[in-house]
């Protein structure tokens, strides 16, 4: 089980582009996994203590969000 945050409504967005929106996941010192959700440059969400790279993407689509681009980022 993972914990997530969301933080919407997006300010100043009328339209998201649902290619605009990636998720960035990266492994935390504790060796759990966590995620951000980006549209642009902006941090609309993070996901938090998860098992696996895999639990971050599925939590990640439960917000009703589905990253286009998911990114890994070096330990």
């Amino acid at each position: 089980m993972c914990k997530g945050v969301l933080k919407l409504p997006l300010k100043a967005h009328s339209c998201v582009d649902p290619d605009a929106i990636t998720l960035r996941i990266h492994r935390t010192s504790s060796g759990q996994w966590d995620g951000l959700i980006l549209v642009g440059d902006e941090e609309i969400g993070s996901i938090a203590a998860c098992d696996t790279p895999q639990a971050v993407e599925d939590a990640a689509r439960e917000t009703g969000l589905f990253p286009d681009h998911v990114e890994f980022e070096a330990e």
